[in-house]
C-alpha cells in the first residue's frame, strides 16, 4: 500500500507545467497493491497552470486518487486527466475558484476493458463571482467494464456572473460494458450561465 502525497504552492504570476503520473509494473496477477494519493495546488493571483493525470496502472491494482485545486483571483488552470489501469480506479477532483477572474478548463478521459471498474468525481465549486468553468468527460468502454461519472457544479449565492459548462459523453464498444452518468448543477446565484449534459452511446461491431 501507497500513500503518497503532494502539495503545490504556485507564487503569483507564474506559468508553469505539471505531470502526475501513476504507473505500476507488477506482474498480472501476482502482486496486488493499493494506492491512495493526496494532492493539492494553489494556484495564486495572475498565474497559469496545465495539468496533466494519468492513471495507468497494473490490472491488478486498486487505486484511489484526491486532487483538490485553489484558484485565486485572475488564475488559469487547464486540466486533463486519463484513466486507463487498474482493476479499480477512482479519481476525485475539486476545483475551488476563490478568486474573482478565475478560469479552469477541466478535461477527463477514460478508457477501460475486461472487468475494470473505473470512477470520476469532480466538484466545480464557484465561490466568488466572475469566474469560467467548463469540464468534459469521456469513456470508451469495452469488455465488462464499468464506468461512473458524478459531476457537480456549484454556484454560491455570491458567485454572480459566473459560466460553467459540463458535458459527459460515453461510448460503448460491447454490449456487457456499462457507463453511469450522474451531471448535477447547484445554482443559488441569480445572474449565471450554467449547462450540463450527457451522452451514451453503442456502436456495433462491424462499426469497430
Amino acid at each position: 500500500a501507497l500513500y503518497p502525497k503532494f502539495i503545490v504552492i504556485a507564487d503569483k504570476f507564474s506559468k508553469f507545467s505539471l505531470v502526475e503520473l501513476h504507473v505500476s509494473e507488477f506482474s498480472k496477477g501476482v502482486v496486488d497493491s493499493w494506492q491512495n494519493t493526496n494532492f493539492e495546488m494553489v494556484i495564486s493571483e495572475g498565474s497559469q497552470c496545465d495539468l496533466i493525470r494519468l492513471q495507468d496502472e497494473s490490472l491488478v491494482a486498486t487505486h484511489v486518487g484526491i486532487n483538490r485545486i485553489y484558484l485565486d483571483k485572475n488564475s488559469r488552470l487547464e486540466t486533463l486527466s486519463v484513466s486507463a489501469g487498474s482493476k479499480l480506479g477512482r479519481n476525485e477532483l475539486s476545483i475551488h475558484l476563490i478568486g474573482e477572474g478565475a478560469e479552469a478548463q477541466v478535461n477527463g478521459m477514460t478508457i477501460s476493458g475486461g472487468s475494470q471498474h473505473l470512477d470520476n468525481k469532480t466538484l466545480i465549486d464557484h465561490s466568488v463571482g466572475q469566474c469560467t468553468t467548463s469540464q468534459l468527460y469521456k469513456s470508451v468502454l469495452g469488455g465488462h467494464s464499468k464506468s461512473i461519472f458524478t459531476g457537480r457544479v456549484h454556484i454560491t449565492k455570491n458567485a454572480q456572473k459566473a459560466s460553467s459548462e459540463q458535458l459527459n459523453q460515453n461510448l460503448l464498444l460491447s454490449t456487457t460494458a456499462e457507463a453511469n452518468s450522474k451531471p448535477e448543477l447547484g445554482i443559488f446565484a441569480d445572474d449565471v450561465k450554467a449547462s450540463h449534459g450527457s451522452t451514451i452511446g453503442q456502436i456495433s461491431g462491424e462499426e469497430i
